[in-house]
């Protein structure tokens, strides 16, 4: 997965994944298996998941707890004896499996021989990017045996962090620092989008959380993206001092010692926005810090947040990681998204960034010249977070990710919105998929954040600094309700659609970043747009809709 994040004055991506010699036959895997649900239970599934986020609906946060999921979505029987059948064929019938709770993922420990037994046609080779090394299979080149949804590791790969730069804005920001700097002694820099300016602009000013039981947000990190202790104390004291001695509970091997722009932006944002929050980092390692062999993050990440407890759970989950869809296997895909359904179904927001390089793919990638749709931000199970500019809050940002996806339908929630929007847009259908869904949802602020990497301030901004913004204000929401006995919101896409009133409506800019595949980009447009979604957040009044409903 690609990690969102702009960085200025700071070097560009790195290299692709370079296929190297072939794996080692004794090289171990830590392989993980998706065992296939009923057809009856995907669909209750689903049908649970848009009527407890339905705010019309007299099960709007109704939600179910763990055992409830689990017991949906166990796997019949027999699937799970073939797949165990599968498995030990290679393995032995001494192989220790492990099953998740709902029963519906196993996974072992392997080498690659044994693998490619179990895949006829797998080859697998070592990959190498800037000294990591991973091992998988070409696209293609097997299919799955009955009753599995998905394998892994295979195909997928651990995307880079994308590093870019930028000017845009400096003669503003220039600006606004020797204003402020007029009545401050303080050596760090301030400028547009910190705590203090951010809360202002959303009208979330000094309010903070009171604490409500069961309420907590949640950091995912991958590839490398560790958060400071230190930096988060720092930044509290430049930034937010009301933060101050509030600290993460850290899941997973956080090197504290070599932070990211990545982990500390994400980290500092969150906690500083939804302030007094139970927070967590977790982060989930490429490949296992003990001797069980190579594994896929995002899909072991999911796995651990589905074995949460109800007491565990967090209730807002903020991720700025994402992927083209056209590298996405359909399979993962699929498996991800009932995933999504069984967090959400439990009252988890889900909130990813929509990208970072407007209508086009990394590094300006247009496949056969179309618009490139990112994922997991197009998936209607999660919410999707664009930005706007720092220098201008009233324009969509050139690279907020954004469009209509390949491989969803648009969805009854945002149908009239997205048709409306389509009356107004100018940009030929053959750049993008027309009856596809509609993403980003919302937006918030994307440029001029300043954040402590290692013990020096850092101006960073994109999609992954609005996604903790908007994430942080969320987790206020689930506060307030949760301390009056509500549940918390859960899957937000209906009720942002059905709140137009609560967003400042965005209607300057286009995304035509990376380079818009010779065309140009989406423009921002009156309502709904495929640059800022629904607009910019009014926290007063989510607030007010949010503690009418029950």
């Amino acid at each position: 997965l690609r990690a969102f994040v702009l960085a200025l004055a700071l070097g560009s991506g790195s290299a692709e994944w370079a296929k190297k010699s072939r794996s080692s036959h004794d090289h171990k895997l830590w392989f993980t298996a998706g065992i296939s649900h009923s057809e009856a239970a995907t669909t209750a599934l689903e049908t649970k998941f848009w009527d407890v986020s339905n705010p019309k609906s007299s099960s709007y946060g109704k939600h179910l707890n763990a055992d409830e999921v689990n017991a949906l979505m166990a796997p019949p029987a027999d699937h799970v004896n073939e797949v165990i059948a599968w498995i030990k064929s290679v393995a032995g019938d001494d192989a220790e499996l492990v099953f998740n709770s709902a029963g519906d993922f196993v996974s072992c420990s392997l080498t690659v021989a044994q693998a490619e037994l179990l895949l006829p046609g797998a080859t697998y080779h070592a990959y190498e990017q800037n000294g990591h090394v991973v091992h998988r299979v070409e696209a293609g080149s097997f299919e799955l045996p009955p009753h599995v949804d998905l394998v892994s590791p295979t195909t997928r790969f651990p995307a880079p962090l994308t590093v870019k730069t930028t000017g845009a804005g400096e003669e503003y920001r220039a600006s606004k620092q020797q204003a402020k700097a007029s009545d401050s002694t303080d050596d760090h820099p301030t400028l547009g989008s910190d705590p203090s300016t951010l809360r202002e602009l959303y009208g979330v000013d000094t309010y903070e959380a009171s604490g409500a039981e069961g309420n907590s947000q949640h950091v995912a990190g991958f590839l490398n993206n560790y958060m400071s202790q230190t930096d988060l104390q720092t930044f509290f004291s430049y930034y937010y001092p009301k933060g101050r001695g509030n600290v993460p509970t850290i899941v997973g091997p956080n090197n504290q010692n070599n932070p990211s722009i990545e982990g500390s932006l994400d980290i500092q944002y969150i906690m500083s926005m939804g302030a007094q929050v139970p927070t967590t980092y977790w982060y989930t390692a490429g490949t296992r810090p003990y001797d069980l062999g190579d594994n896929e993050p995002f899909l072991d990440w999911l796995w651990a947040l589905g074995n949460t407890t109800d007491t565990e759970i967090p209730t807002v989950i903020s991720v700025s990681y994402a992927d083209e869809e056209y590298v996405i296997d359909r399979d993962f895909q699929a498996r991800c998204d009932i995933e999504f359904q069984k967090l959400g179904v439990r009252g988890a927001s889900m909130l990813f960034g929509s990208g970072d390089d407007g209508v086009t793919g990394d590094k300006g990638m247009c496949p056969d010249g179309t618009f490139v749709p990112w994922w997991p931000a197009s998936s209607p199970f999660v919410t999707a977070v664009g930005a706007t500019e720092e220098f201008d809050p009233l324009d969509g940002a050139s690279f907020s990710g954004g469009g209509f996806s390949n491989f969803y339908g648009v969805q009854d929630y945002q149908a009239d919105l997205v048709a409306t929007y389509k009356k107004k847009n100018t940009v030929p259908s053959k750049y993008y998929n027309d009856s596809g869904a509609g993403f980003p949802d919302l937006s918030a602020c994307g440029m001029g954040y300043w954040t402590y990497v290692g013990g020096t301030p850092t101006e960073v901004g994109g999609t992954s600094a609005a996604t903790p913004t908007v994430a942080g204000m969320i987790s206020l929401l689930n506060d307030a309700r949760m301390a009056d006995g509500k549940s918390s919101l859960g899957p937000l896409n209906q009720l942002i659609y059905s709140n137009p009133d609560a967003f400042t409506d965005i209607t300057k800019g286009t995304n035509s970043g990376g380079g818009g595949c010779g065309y140009g980009g989406f423009s921002a447009e009156k309502g709904w747009d495929p640059v800022t979604g629904m607009g910019t957040p009014l926290f007063p009044e989510l607030m007010e809709i949010a503690m009418a409903l029950d």
